[in-house]
C-alpha cells in the first residue's frame, strides 16, 4: 500500500516547486509563493505547472486566485484540492516518493553497484539540445538552466547518442531527481550521484504508479498522493 506521510511530502512539493521555479527562470518567467501556493507569473512550457500547492488542506478558492491569466495546469502537491469550479479535471494521479537519508531502506538496490550507468553532467547548450530531443521535453529545457547552481542536468552517452538522463535540483535540506528516461538502472545511478554529491540529505520526487517499480527497486518508498489538474 503506498504510505502517506504529509510532512515528507510537503518536502518533495517544496523541492518540486523550486524545480518549477528553475524551468520558469530559465524561459524569464519569474514566480513566488503566497498563501500555501507556488505560483508561476505566466504561462509556463508544456508539462510545467502554473501552480504547486505546498501545504495540505487549502481552499481551492485560494489556489485559483493564485493562478495567472491563461493557467492551464496545477499539481495538487496533496490530492486534497477540488479545482473543478475552475474548469480543471484531473489529468494523472501519482505518488510522491523518498529515499531516506539513512538507514537500512537507503541503500535497498545497492545504489553505489558497479552495474550502473556512467551518468555525466551536461554542460553546453549543445549537449543539452541532444539531450532534451532524446527526453522529449524540448520546450522546457533552455539553456539557462546550464547557468542554474540549484540545477544538474545528467545524462549517459552511448554510441555517439544520449540514451538516458535525469535531473537533479539541489535544495539546502534535500535533493529532488525528475525527469528520469532510460533504463531502470538510471533511478539508482540518480540516486547515487546525489547521495555523492550531498551526502546525508534525502532525496524526493514522484512517478505516476505506471513508473514506480524502478524508483522503489532503487530503495524509494512512497509517501503520499499528488494529483495534476488541467484545462
Amino acid at each position: 500500500m503506498p504510505g502517506h506521510d504529509a510532512f515528507s511530502a510537503a518536502i518533495a512539493a517544496r523541492d518540486n516547486a523550486a524545480w518549477c521555479a528553475s524551468v520558469c527562470a530559465a524561459h524569464g518567467i519569474g514566480s513566488d509563493e503566497a498563501e500555501g501556493v507556488w505560483r508561476a507569473d505566466a504561462p509556463t512550457p508544456a508539462g510545467y505547472p502554473e501552480a504547486v500547492t505546498l501545504e495540505p488542506g487549502l481552499d481551492p478558492e485560494v489556489v485559483l486566485a493564485a493562478l495567472p491569466t491563461g493557467s492551464t495546469s496545477v499539481k495538487d502537491s496533496f490530492a486534497d484540492v477540488d479545482l473543478t469550479a475552475g474548469g480543471f479535471r484531473v489529468q494523472f494521479e501519482a505518488q510522491w516518493i523518498m529515499l531516506p537519508a539513512s538507514g537500512p531502506s537507503a541503500g535497498a538496490a545497492g545504489i553505489d553497484g558497479p552495474d550502473l550507468p556512467v551518468l555525466t553532467p551536461i554542460r553546453t547548450p549543445g549537449h543539452l539540445a541532444e539531450w532534451a530531443a532524446s527526453h522529449g521535453g524540448t520546450e522546457a529545457f533552455a539553456s539557462a538552466l546550464l547557468d542554474d547552481p540549484t540545477v544538474v542536468i545528467l545524462g549517459e552517452r552511448r554510441g555517439g547518442a544520449v540514451v538516458a538522463g535525469a535531473i537533479l535540483s539541489v535544495g539546502e535540506n534535500v535533493i529532488g531527481v525528475s525527469n528520469v528516461f532510460g533504463a531502470a538502472s538510471v533511478y539508482p545511478a540518480a540516486a547515487a550521484d546525489a547521495r555523492r554529491r550531498r551526502p546525508g540529505r534525502p532525496v524526493v520526487g514522484w512517478e505516476t504508479d505506471g513508473d514506480l517499480a524502478a524508483p522503489l527497486a532503487a530503495g524509494f518508498h512512497r509517501i503520499g498522493p499528488l494529483r495534476v489538474w488541467l484545462r
